[in-house]
């Protein structure tokens, strides 16, 4: 015979398959997902710019252009990750915390990175501008041959009669 509980003590109403418990949690595993998928192929450009040699990870030069953008767009998957994680500790919520987080690290070097170099050489650099020209290059050049194949780099100039202007030059080695 069950137990009744004394009178006037608290008694629970829900139990642990209650609906009501459930659809957070369930809430809680399609934004983790979500935010998983998400950060992925953001860990994997940020990656290959640390570390070209990994082949086909070699995207850095990809990512340049839009740092600032993977910057605030990690900011707001890691804080999104970390709540997720601290509210309750599963393991899959504790690496997809950590996995954001070190993105965003590495997408905030990547950022400093192109900050810095601009403002060593003179040039202000708005880093949610986006990548600098999408229009085509004035010139496409040869400037040697690997294993056969041509390697090219693509060059914008200024416009005629503007004067001395600053040159960024990017080189990526990546795989």
């Amino acid at each position: 015979m069950p137990r009744t509980p004394p009178i006037g003590s608290a008694v629970s109403t829900t139990t642990a398959h209650s609906p009501r418990r459930r659809r957070p949690r369930r809430l809680e595993t399609i934004v983790l997902v979500v935010i998983g998928l998400l950060v992925l192929p953001l860990a994997i450009v940020v990656l290959g710019s640390f570390v070209p040699s990994i082949p086909y990870l070699g995207l850095g030069d990809l990512a340049s252009g839009y740092a600032g953008w993977f910057t605030l767009a990690l900011l707001v998957l890691a804080a999104g990750a970390v709540w997720l994680a601290a509210r309750r500790r599963n393991a899959a919520q504790v690496v997809v915390a950590a996995v954001t987080v070190l993105t965003l690290l590495g997408s905030a070097a990547m950022t400093a990175r192109l900050l810095s170099t601009g403002a060593e050489n003179g040039v202000t650099i708005n880093p949610l501008a986006g990548p600098p020209s999408t229009t085509s290059p004035d010139e496409t050049v040869q400037y040697s041959t690997h294993d056969g194949s041509p390697l090219t780099a693509s060059l914008w100039r200024p416009a005629a009669g503007s004067g001395d202007a600053p040159v960024a030059f990017f080189v990526h080695g990546g795989g």
